[in-house]
């Protein structure tokens, strides 16, 4: 890693200086430590500020020197010009890893902003203090509690396997939220900010390693010298996906200098340089989501024939045309499968792709078991390479959800299975926890599942190509 530096100090800190802490719930300052007790992290919580005795519970320090315990990482809320102060105390008393949430540096396309982050930089780089930011929302890990952001909600982030790395802290932040309203799980989250001395090729290479990580979700909008970002990457696919997103299109020129400081750079080279690298792109961040869930749950599927089965024959319908549009391509089952199918069926009359599983295969009521039957049978088929189960939610369905669940938690399928299912106000929620718990990823549109399953394809193409 560059310049050696142990990223685990700012991912897995032991312990955690809040450097500016304020007493008024009503200053961001307040809010890092707000996020950091509310979030679980215990008592390794070190508020400094000359001006506080105790916030929230927590004994405040007047200096960085007077913590009389070791700090792994200090989260720095102070205003920019004292930034480079605060970095030579914590350089002094051997704290390696720092989280600059403040703003006010090359973000700002100023001499002055230029210069101020040159000289955090290169205080950093002697102490060999690694830095997220600065202009940073911060660095979640929900499995070590750690939320050292301003943003108290994360502590809602269930532990997962996507690690979701972003240059903008408000993207960071809306992608968390989401994930927390679908009940995504989530390794590592950081915004980047202004890339002071530790940039994407760094965390890329250092989540490689990292054992609760399966998946990586990279939003980008520009870097210095791609061509690390590129080469990290290209090292880690095959054991680890990553999947990027890169905002495109017309940009006004006074956005070209983005608010984090970095060159918007041309998205075609982007995109070329990634699918060299073997990087699965997206089209914006909810597919960026979509498809490191599905890649973090399920394994690369082995070509592009998609079998769609669906409770309901509209939904069907949709999930294959935008299979077609996704370039995908509805698998036409062998013949012994189709003599199976037509065998089973009670209707004389039927699609075999997509398979209406209630019109053409219910005996009376809901026949949970021939569904189950038919499920495995397709996905056994040598022509078929993944399959997507559309069942929109009623209540008279879950014994069916609940089956497909228990079957994938316990034998497996033959291919990757991906379920469209969603209800109002989350009546299905605890339906798909359980199948995403057991590996199935779900979906609530049969859009968004198809763009799951060419994630998944993608994927299989990438390691096909990179053996």
């Amino acid at each position: 890693m560059s310049m050696a530096r142990d990223l685990a100090r700012l991912f897995q800190p032991n312990s955690v200086a809040v450097i500016g802490a304020s007493s008024s719930s009503a200053k961001i300052s307040y809010c890092c430590v707000e996020s950091l007790v509310e979030g679980g992290f215990g008592d390794r919580i070190y508020p400094v500020s000359p001006h506080s005795s105790e916030i929230l519970g927590l004994r405040v320090y007047p200096s960085v020197a007077s913590i009389p315990y070791d700090v792994d990482m200090a989260v720095v809320a102070v205003a920019a010009g004292l930034v480079p102060s605060v970095l030579e105390e914590c350089a002094r008393e051997g704290i390696k890893g720092a989280v600059i949430i403040t703003s006010g540096f090359k973000e700002l396309g100023t001499e002055w902003g230029a210069k101020l982050q040159g000289d955090i930089v290169d205080i950093a780089n002697r102490a060999r203090i690694s830095i997220i930011g600065p202009n940073t929302m911060g660095v979640v890990n929900p499995h070590q509690h750690l939320n050292a952001t301003f943003l108290p909600s994360f502590k809602d982030v269930t532990p997962g396997h996507i690690a979701v790395i972003t240059q903008s802290g408000g993207v960071c932040s809306f992608m968390l939220h989401s994930a927390i309203n679908e009940n995504v799980g989530i390794s590592l989250a950081a915004s980047l900010g202004n890339r002071a001395n530790v940039d994407f090729a760094d965390v890329i290479e250092y989540l490689g390693d990292h054992p609760q990580t399966r998946t990586i979700a990279v939003h980008i909008e520009g870097v210095d010298n791609p061509r690390l970002v590129v080469d990290s990457a290209s090292r880690l696919v095959c054991r680890k996906p990553v999947v990027a997103y890169k905002p495109w299109g017309a940009i006004p020129a006074k956005a070209a200098f983005s608010h984090t400081g970095s060159l918007a750079g041309r998205h075609e080279a982007y995109e070329a340089a990634f699918r060299q690298a073997g990087v699965v792109t997206a089209q914006d961040t909810t597919e960026l989501m979509d498809v490191a869930k599905a890649l973090a749950l399920q394994p690369p599927a082995q070509g592009n024939r998609v079998a769609v089965l669906s409770l309901q024959a509209g939904p069907g319908m949709i999930a294959a045309s935008a299979c077609h549009r996704c370039g995908l391509a509805l698998a036409d089952p062998s013949r012994q499968v189709k003599d199976s199918l037509t065998t089973l069926a009670v209707s004389p009359s039927f699609s075999y792709n997509p398979i209406d599983l209630a019109g053409a295969f219910t005996r009376s009521g809901a026949d949970h078991s021939l569904w189950l039957e038919i499920l495995e049978l397709v996905l056994s088929d040598e022509c078929v390479d993944a399959g997507l189960l559309s069942a929109l939610y009623h209540r008279l369905d879950r014994p069916f959800i609940e089956s497909v669940a228990s079957l994938v938690g316990q034998r497996g399928l033959a291919k990757p299975l991906v379920v469209c299912r969603d209800s109002p106000l989350g009546a299905a929620r605890a339906e798909i926890a359980m199948l995403e718990e057991n590996g199935v990823p779900v979906y609530p549109t049969p859009d968004r599942a198809v763009r799951a399953v060419a994630g998944l394809v993608r994927y299989g193409s990438v390691i096909e190509r990179m053996k």
